[in-house]
């Protein structure tokens, strides 16, 4: 059973009874903000504060947050590579982008059809993407694979 309270705020107390099996249980329940919470989580987890909305993250392009988002993280192809783009570094087994075969070394060329040399490139094709699926094509490492590859965000 599911209720739904309207009119209370983060801190009211609810009391709460439970039928199960013949048996009650009377229970007494705080309501709490989500955010409030995740940010208690993370504090006590020694993690960084999540960025709000809206807010422009600091630093250069560089500052991206794939891991998040998508569950993978890139670097800039090494200069003596012949093949241009991003390395893929490392992927998150329980994200979207494990789920559809993306793995390290894999080499992303392009983001939404678009081309990308470089790691700043990639990242401005991402935020263009605006959160939403975003179409890579994909080489493997020794150029000899070439596909797309959808990436759902987490």
């Amino acid at each position: 059973m599911v209720a739904v309270v309207s009119g209370r705020r983060a801190g009211d107390t609810l009391k709460l009874t439970i039928l199960r099996d013949g048996k009650t249980l009377n229970l007494a329940a705080t309501l709490g903000d989500r955010k409030a919470l995740e940010e208690q989580r993370r504090r006590e987890a020694g993690e960084e504060p999540e960025e709000e909305p809206g807010q422009k993250p600091q630093g250069d392009m560089n500052s991206l947050n794939l891991e998040k988002a998508y569950g993978f993280t890139v670097e800039s192809m090494d200069a003596k590579n012949r093949l241009k783009g991003v390395v893929v570094t490392s992927v998150d087994p329980r994200s979207p982008a494990a789920d559809r075969g993306l793995a390290p070394g894999m080499v992303i060329t392009e983001v939404g059809r678009q081309p990308v040399n470089t790691l700043a490139e990639f990242n401005t094709q991402v935020k263009k993407a605006g959160g939403h699926t975003l179409l890579l094509y994909i080489q493997s490492p020794n150029g000899s694979q070439k596909f797309t590859l959808p990436i759902a965000p987490r």
